[in-house]
């Protein structure tokens, strides 16, 4: 059995990260939480700055609803690395689908204080200022996406759906 073949190598080499977070991975694989979620910290306390594995165990938090310690481990991650541009947008993302727009807006404002420029940070800015209505704030967000990535059909469809969501029909008939 293999979980039994990796238990054995963390014995043999306690240090071995790549083992745990193998074993960490099968075991969630095995719908066995509890051990991935003890694997995965087991790793965390031996390299505490290992983003892959926060961000692994973030998306295990996630899956059994477990929001608090999901957010914990992308915060942590933006400690670590601030430049991280997928932990602030996973992060925005969580705020923003358990309604609570005014954080997700505080952590893309973070990121962008941090220079970063993402595409994906821009659309999620934009989806956060649509669901509360704000569609110009929304616009000036998805052509910031759009100036990074102009090809992208999926940017301008939130351009469109924005436009028809204010009203402006003819606008949104250019973009969709």
């Amino acid at each position: 059995d293999a979980l039994v073949q990796l238990e054995e190598t963390v014995k043999l080499d306690p240090k071995n990260l790549e083992v745990y977070l193998a074993l960490a991975i099968l075991y969630e694989a095995n719908k066995k939480k509890d051990e991935s979620v003890k694997k995965f910290t087991e790793l965390l306390n031996i390299n505490p700055k290992d983003i892959e594995a926060r961000r692994l165990l973030a998306y295990l938090y996630l899956d059994h609803k477990q929001l608090r310690q999901a957010i914990q481990q992308f915060e942590a991650i933006i400690r670590i690395e601030p430049n991280d541009p997928a932990a602030y947008i996973d992060l925005a993302i969580l705020y923003s689908k358990f309604r609570k727009p005014n954080k997700a807006k505080q952590v893309i404002e973070e990121a962008e204080k941090n220079g970063i420029k993402d595409k994906k940070l821009y659309i999620v800015k934009g989806l956060v200022h649509s669901d509360e209505n704000r569609f110009k704030e929304a616009l000036e967000a998805y052509n910031k996406a759009l100036e990074i990535d102009p090809k992208d059909t999926l940017i301008n469809f939130y351009i469109g759906a924005a436009y028809e969501r204010m009203g402006r029909k003819t606008d949104a008939i250019v973009f969709l």
